[in-house]
């Protein structure tokens, strides 16, 4: 008995310290947060700011895309299955009319917005300051800016039916240099070019790949569709838009995930939120990281980027959470980065497919001049029917040419089937 009252004692003396030692902790805890309660300046980020160009109407195509959204009369008959067989397979030519008859004022003036010089937002025009910018600047939509492609591209292929190869190259001409202008939106916009791209590079190899092709032409289209191959081609002023919206988001508190909604709700101190020391720590740096990125040319290979942190979840309840300093902050910040690395590879796998067209229009016109297919890709450099250079790899893909169908094979890993 004595024995279990002593036990009794020391236990009730050792819960007695370790309560004195977790108050002692609780208290030295506060005291620390409240002293480093404040946050930090914000870093100068004007470098991760996207610069506007001066323009003014007669420079922009804004408006004339709104009319071609306005006077556009696609029909809803048809799926996105159809739409792309209309464009890179045969068709019924009546059908094929009836679509195109009521768009030729749109085709109009889509043409007159690829003579512009740019394409920008006028409300963007207007702001003062580039920081003001909050939403994304798609226009038009995602589904319709394909769709309408493709209704353009069935417009192109009737001038080449018909026989008009010089008003079918050069409204493809047009069309090429409007997708693929500088854009001036965040990176769903950019995604969306890619998409278009896509579209456009579909229809010609199918196209000529059962009609022949003369060199002038095969040159022609091989020049114009090396717009699409820029290294960045809209894309680091797509990451700077995505930074403003994600910096404006994460100082306003408009991120519209469960974190946010708690945070106002139960008004975390700023010990636990830190919207300054939230950009200067994780979102500069990986936007930074990531411009690096689209400086650097498809024909080298890059390894995905790491980031510096990772919390997973999107929630903050657990008891040794409240000891994490900006804990919120880390949370948001997980939440709204993208996976920049992924487009990056969309626009590598469409730098991959300009270059398959372009060997491949090369090849075609080589065999109608000589009657075969080259053996090499220099015999065609040689000859003067390729003007491109193609590397021996893209984004880690060989490049391979086959001599029998005067193509580059697609390589295994290729995921082109997600972009549509």
């Amino acid at each position: 008995m004595l024995i279990i009252k002593k036990s009794i004692v020391v236990l009730c003396k050792v819960a007695l310290i370790l309560l004195s030692l977790l108050t002692l902790f609780y208290i030295l805890f506060r005291i620390y947060a409240l002293t480093n309660a404040s946050d930090e300046v914000l870093q100068d980020d004007s470098h991760l700011i996207p610069s506007m160009p001066s323009t003014d109407s007669s420079e922009n195509g804004w408006d004339a895309l709104v009319q071609v959204k306005n006077v556009s009369s696609m029909s809803d008959e048809l799926s996105g299955d159809e739409m792309h067989d209309f464009t890179v397979g045969t068709w019924d030519y009546r059908r094929m009319e009836s679509l195109l008859a009521p768009n030729q004022e749109a085709f109009d003036l889509w043409q007159s917005a690829s003579q512009k010089k740019y394409i920008i937002w006028p409300t963007l025009l207007e702001m003062n300051l580039p920081q003001d910018f909050s939403s994304s600047i798609i226009f038009p939509s995602p589904n319709f800016q394909r769709k309408f492609t493709r209704y353009y591209l069935l417009s192109v292929r009737r001038d080449f039916e018909n026989g008009d190869y010089e008003r079918g190259l050069s409204r493809l001409d047009d069309h090429i240099r409007l997708i693929s202008r500088e854009s001036y939106s965040t990176s769903i916009g950019f995604l969306i070019n890619l998409a278009t791209q896509r579209i456009t590079l579909d229809m010609i190899g199918d196209y000529f790949d059962s009609v022949p092709i003369y060199n002038d032409s095969s040159l022609f289209l091989q020049r114009s569709l090396g717009q699409f191959v820029h290294p960045t081609n809209g894309y680091e002023n797509a990451l700077k838009f995505e930074y403003v919206m994600t910096r404006n988001s994460l100082l306003e508190g408009r991120l519209e995930t469960i974190s946010v909604v708690e945070i106002l709700e139960q008004k975390i101190p700023n010990y636990y939120y830190k919207p300054h020391k939230t950009i200067n720590d994780y979102v500069i740096p990986n936007i930074e990281r990531q411009i690096e990125y689209a400086q650097i040319p498809c024909t080298q290979t890059v390894q995905p980027y790491d980031r510096n942190y990772h919390i997973p979840g999107s929630r903050y309840a657990g008891l040794t959470d409240h000891f994490i300093e900006n804990k919120i902050g880390k949370v948001l910040a997980n939440v709204a980065y993208t996976s920049y690395d992924l487009v990056r590879v969309k626009k590598c796998e469409v730098v991959f497919r300009t270059m398959q067209v372009q060997v491949q229009l090369a090849s075609h016109a080589y065999r109608r001049d000589v009657g075969r297919y080259p053996t090499s890709v220099e015999e065609m450099r040689l000859s003067g029917h390729l003007v491109v250079d193609v590397p021996d790899q893209i984004n880690g893909w060989d490049v391979e040419y086959d001599m029998t169908t005067g193509k580059i094979a697609y390589p295994d890993d290729y995921l082109f089937d997600e972009m549509q």
